[in-house]
C-alpha cells in the first residue's frame, strides 16, 4: 500500500520569496499518503483521498491556515482513490468555490476517469462529469483566475504516458471537460506544473 504519515512541516518565507525557516507543523488527524492537497483560499486548504498505509481513505480534512488546526469534514469521497489530481476553482456563473478531484487509481487498481466536486458552501462531495479518458499520476493546475482546472499528462490503463491536456470548468453548476488543442511535447507522468508570468516564458530557450 505504501508509506503514510501524520506529521506536517511549515516553511516560513521572507517577503522577497526566500525561505526563512522550517518548523514542525500540527499533526494530521490520521496517517495519510498518496493523497491530494490543495489550497482553497487564504484561510483554508483541503486534503482528501490517498491511503492510511493499510487501506484507502475516503476522508476529507480541511486545514485552517490561520489557526493551524486540522478538521475532519463529514463528507466522504464517493470513490476511493489515490494518485489523482485536485484543485480549487470558481463556478464562473454562481461564483461558488469548488474543489475538484479527478482520476487516479481505485482500491482494485482500476484507472479512473471519474470526477467529484466539493462545494465550500455545502461541504459535500458530488459526482460530476467524467474526464474523457482514465488517467493516473497527472499534473493538475488551476488557472490564475480560478475559472478552470487543467489536467496535464499522466498514465492510462496500459501505463502509457500521455501528452493530452484537459480543462474542467463550471457555469451555474453545469460542469464539463474539454480537450485542449495543445499537447505536451512528450508524454509525462508523476510531474508538477505551474503557471509563470509571460516575462519568464519570453526568456525561455
Amino acid at each position: 500500500m505504501g508509506i503514510a504519515w501524520d506529521s506536517s512541516e511549515l516553511i516560513t518565507f521572507h517577503q522577497d520569496g526566500f525561505p526563512l525557516s522550517i518548523a514542525d507543523g500540527p499533526d494530521l488527524p490520521d496517517r495519510i499518503g498518496s493523497h491530494c492537497f490543495t489550497k482553497i483560499n487564504e484561510e483554508m486548504a483541503l486534503l482528501t483521498g490517498g491511503h492510511t498505509g493499510l487501506q484507502y481513505s475516503d476522508k476529507t480534512m480541511t486545514f485552517d491556515i490561520v489557526s493551524q488546526v486540522w478538521t475532519i469534514e463529514g463528507s466522504v469521497l464517493n470513490t476511493l482513490r489515490k494518485y489523482g489530481a485536485c484543485g480549487a476553482i470558481k463556478d464562473s456563473g454562481s461564483q461558488d468555490v469548488l474543489v475538484v478531484i479527478v482520476g487516479g487509481i481505485d482500491w482494485s487498481w482500476l484507472t479512473l476517469s471519474s470526477t467529484e466536486i466539493w462545494s465550500l458552501d455545502s461541504k459535500k462531495w458530488t459526482v460530476s462529469a467524467n474526464l474523457p479518458m482514465p488517467v493516473y499520476h497527472p499534473a493538475g493546475i488551476v488557472r490564475p483566475d480560478k475559472s478552470g482546472f487543467l489536467v496535464l499528462g499522466g498514465e492510462t490503463d496500459s501505463e502509457t504516458r500521455i501528452r493530452d491536456i484537459f480543462q474542467f470548468s463550471c457555469f451555474n453548476k453545469d460542469c464539463h471537460w474539454e480537450k485542449l488543442d495543445i499537447e505536451l511535447s512528450e508524454g509525462r507522468s508523476k510531474f508538477t506544473a505551474m503557471f509563470v508570468p509571460n516575462s519568464m516564458a519570453d526568456n525561455c530557450i
